[in-house]
């Protein structure tokens, strides 16, 4: 009898043991990291470097025209910032012309990660980046009608210049702000991202 006991009851235990086992395999399956695709991780690596490639240069750029006083711009050293503010606006201005198919890539590339949070993550992070581009987009124009209302102020140094120039520069600024805001985001988005595997 009891022979008989044992033997049913080795039977529930190696029973129970394979069931384990199973299950075991099935999340280590499931939950084992994923590799990503080396595609994604360059998109994603570029990205984040013409983000902040475009940060910086907006910051260049507010620190140059902080070198213009606007109460009495000398005509000679604002034609030089203008100049030198110009060429960093369209830099910043081209990089996101990159950083659009870096995004691009990012984005054909979803379907490849796995793990419906990591792939959320992904994608609100190229939503805020594709926002930094539109943000970098209307920044490019308000940024251009101020030197234009700067070159003018330095010439003529007129009231209505001044107050036209000093609208534009909040403008800029506001803009600048919003850019530096949507890269942090990403950035915050895209740690979460590497967190998730």
């Amino acid at each position: 009898m009891e022979n008989n006991f044992l033997e049913k009851n080795r039977k529930k235990v190696f029973g129970g043991a394979a069931v384990l086992a199973g299950v075991l395999f099935l999340v280590w399956v499931l939950v084992k990291p994923q590799k990503l695709p080396a595609e994604f991780l360059e998109a994603r690596r570029a990205a984040s470097l013409a983000s902040q490639e475009i940060v910086d240069l907006t910051d260049a750029t507010s620190q140059k025209i902080k070198e213009v006083d606007l109460s009495n711009p000398n005509l000679e050293n604002t034609l030089r910032v203008i100049k030198e503010a110009r060429d960093s606006n369209n830099e910043a201005y081209d990089k996101a012309f990159g950083l659009s198919r870096h995004l691009q890539k990012m984005a054909e590339l979803f379907g490849k990660i796995r793990a419906k949070e990591s792939r959320e993550l992904a994608y609100q992070a190229v939503s805020l980046e594709l926002g930094l581009i539109s943000e970098l987009i209307s920044y490019t124009e308000r940024m251009n009608r101020f030197l234009e209302n700067l070159a003018e102020l330095a010439k003529t140094q007129s009231r209505e210049s001044l107050k036209a120039t000093n609208e534009y520069l909040l403008e800029v600024n506001q803009k600048a702000a919003v850019i530096n805001k949507l890269n942090k985001e990403f950035t915050e988005k895209m740690k979460a991202f590497d967190e998730s595997f």
